[in-house]
Protein backbone atom coordinates (compact mmCIF):
# COMPACT_ATOMS: atom_id res chain seq x y z
CA UNK A 1 0.00 0.00 0.00
CA UNK A 2 2.90 1.98 0.82
CA UNK A 3 3.90 2.08 -2.90
CA UNK A 4 0.64 3.33 -4.21
CA UNK A 5 0.59 6.23 -2.17
CA UNK A 6 4.06 6.87 -2.99
CA UNK A 7 3.21 6.63 -6.67
CA UNK A 8 0.05 9.28 -5.92
CA UNK A 9 2.76 11.55 -4.15
CA UNK A 10 5.15 11.53 -6.63
CA UNK A 11 3.50 11.64 -9.88
CA UNK A 12 0.17 14.08 -9.12
CA UNK A 13 1.68 16.24 -5.63
CA UNK A 14 5.37 16.71 -6.09
CA UNK A 15 4.42 18.40 -9.84
CA UNK A 16 1.71 20.66 -8.41
CA UNK A 17 4.24 22.19 -6.26
CA UNK A 18 7.49 22.37 -8.13
CA UNK A 19 8.66 23.84 -11.94
CA UNK A 20 9.34 22.26 -15.02
CA UNK A 21 8.16 19.52 -16.37
CA UNK A 22 5.27 17.52 -14.44
CA UNK A 23 6.03 13.96 -16.90
CA UNK A 24 9.50 12.71 -15.43
CA UNK A 25 7.31 12.54 -11.99
CA UNK A 26 4.46 10.68 -13.28
CA UNK A 27 6.81 8.26 -14.81
CA UNK A 28 8.35 7.39 -11.65
CA UNK A 29 4.91 7.67 -9.91
CA UNK A 30 3.66 4.96 -12.93
CA UNK A 31 6.49 2.91 -11.81
CA UNK A 32 5.60 3.03 -8.17
CA UNK A 33 1.95 2.24 -8.96
CA UNK A 34 3.10 -0.51 -11.26
CA UNK A 35 5.06 -2.55 -8.02
CA UNK A 36 2.46 -1.66 -5.81
CA UNK A 37 0.04 -3.79 -7.45
CA UNK A 38 2.53 -6.48 -8.29
CA UNK A 39 3.17 -6.74 -4.65
CA UNK A 40 -0.60 -7.37 -4.18
CA UNK A 41 -0.41 -9.63 -6.58
CA UNK A 42 2.48 -11.75 -5.32
CA UNK A 43 1.19 -11.44 -1.78
CA UNK A 44 -2.00 -13.00 -2.66
CA UNK A 45 -0.11 -16.01 -4.09
CA UNK A 46 2.39 -16.27 -1.63
CA UNK A 47 -0.04 -16.20 0.95
CA UNK A 48 -1.92 -19.52 -0.80
CA UNK A 49 1.36 -21.12 -1.50
CA UNK A 50 2.20 -20.92 2.18
CA UNK A 51 -1.26 -21.73 3.48
CA UNK A 52 -0.62 -25.34 0.87
CA UNK A 53 2.31 -25.83 2.50
CA UNK A 54 1.44 -25.33 6.30
CA UNK A 55 -1.32 -28.12 5.12
CA UNK A 56 1.09 -30.49 4.06
CA UNK A 57 3.33 -29.32 7.40
CA UNK A 58 6.39 -28.12 5.27
CA UNK A 59 7.63 -24.50 4.94
CA UNK A 60 7.37 -22.37 2.08
CA UNK A 61 10.60 -20.14 1.40
CA UNK A 62 10.63 -17.06 -0.21
CA UNK A 63 12.33 -17.42 -3.03
CA UNK A 64 16.00 -15.52 -4.23
CA UNK A 65 14.68 -15.01 -7.47
CA UNK A 66 11.57 -13.12 -6.40
CA UNK A 67 13.37 -11.00 -3.52
CA UNK A 68 16.66 -10.30 -6.59
CA UNK A 69 12.86 -8.67 -8.08
CA UNK A 70 11.49 -6.77 -5.79
CA UNK A 71 15.34 -5.34 -4.93
CA UNK A 72 15.82 -4.01 -8.68
CA UNK A 73 12.79 -3.02 -9.14
CA UNK A 74 13.48 -0.70 -5.20
CA UNK A 75 16.84 0.20 -6.68
CA UNK A 76 15.79 1.36 -9.95
CA UNK A 77 12.98 3.58 -8.87
CA UNK A 78 14.99 5.01 -5.78
CA UNK A 79 17.77 6.07 -9.17
CA UNK A 80 15.09 7.10 -10.46
CA UNK A 81 13.41 9.18 -8.30
CA UNK A 82 16.88 11.08 -7.69
CA UNK A 83 17.54 11.31 -11.22
CA UNK A 84 13.84 13.11 -11.63
CA UNK A 85 14.81 15.58 -8.33
CA UNK A 86 18.48 15.85 -8.69
CA UNK A 87 17.10 17.13 -12.98
CA UNK A 88 14.62 19.74 -11.94
CA UNK A 89 15.13 23.27 -11.96
CA UNK A 90 15.60 24.89 -8.54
Amino acid sequence: MTTLAVSVGTGKLVPAVTSGDAWPFELVGVGFAAVGVLFIVYGYLRQKRVDEALDRGEYAAFGTREGLVFAALGVVLGLGTIAVILAQPS
